[in-house]
């Protein structure tokens, strides 16, 4: 699921409670829950993961994710301003926090690390690109508006 998704529910989760706790439970739990809604996504051998625990993803997938994300946090400090901010921005990074712990699969390969990288990867819900795409796009859309 792109970052975007998981930042703009961390921050409407955020701006409609006020317990922390609440917050860091629900943006996780929703993160997870968003990633199997059959979506289109970077794309790696699964199965390579699962038995070897090595993963290839090419640098563009990183890229782009990594400008969605920065995208995402624009729109959340935009749609913040002046309402709960210091929530919404706490909803947001916490629900993205599950792919941004996978980043770190590459650089360490730390037992518990791929051991949450493969419980990751099996979760997510697989789609076409197109289909993918307009089920993400649309997404976006709903939340946005519900944030609007």
């Amino acid at each position: 699921m792109f970052n975007i998704i998981h930042m703009l529910l961390g921050a409407l989760i955020g701006r409609e409670l006020d317990s922390l706790w609440l917050i860091a439970l629900l943006g996780i739990g929703s993160h997870f829950l968003l990633d199997m809604i059959p979506h289109w996504d970077v794309k790696y051998d699964r199965k390579k993961l699962q038995e070897k625990g090595e993963i290839d993803i090419e640098k563009k997938f990183i890229y782009f994710n990594f400008l969605l994300g920065i995208i995402g946090l624009i729109m959340v400090i935009i749609l913040s301003r002046h309402n709960k901010e210091a929530h919404m921005l706490f909803g947001a990074l916490i629900a993205y926090s599950p792919d941004f712990l996978s980043l770190f699969y590459a650089k360490c390969k730390n037992k518990w690390i791929t051991k949450y990288v493969k419980f990751h990867s099996k979760i997510q819900g697989e789609n076409s690109y197109f289909l993918g795409t307009i089920i993400q796009t649309s997404l976006i859309i709903v939340l946005v508006k519900i944030l609007f």
